[in-house]
């Protein structure tokens, strides 16, 4: 008994002192939780920032290739309205001819 007595007596083995170590431990791990959370919350930003700089550039990519095509299209329609109007030219001339 005499050997129970004299652990039971040792500081570490206080209910005060053990408590006191778990709880460090608990706040160890709840600051690393913290930190982890916080870290993939800051890495979910940075991931939603790239995405959405991606984005952006693909709606300033669509614009300006919308933009484009309607520049093409306007073109060819300008290009066929020439076309149209020499064939009534050469049209006119064979009919003179005739």
């Amino acid at each position: 008994m005499e050997s129970e007595d004299s652990t039971a007596e040792h500081p570490f083995f206080h209910a005060e002192a053990i408590a006191d170590s778990l709880q460090a431990e608990l706040d160890i791990i709840a600051a690393t939780t913290n930190a982890e959370e916080e870290l993939y919350a800051r890495n979910t930003e940075v991931r939603c920032a790239a995405t959405s700089a991606a984005f952006k550039q693909m709606q300033v990519y669509r614009r300006r290739r919308k933009e484009i095509l309607k520049r093409l299209i306007k073109e060819k329609k300008e290009y066929i309205e020439m076309l149209k109007d020499k064939i009534n030219e050469v049209d006119k001339q064979l009919k003179r001819q005739h």
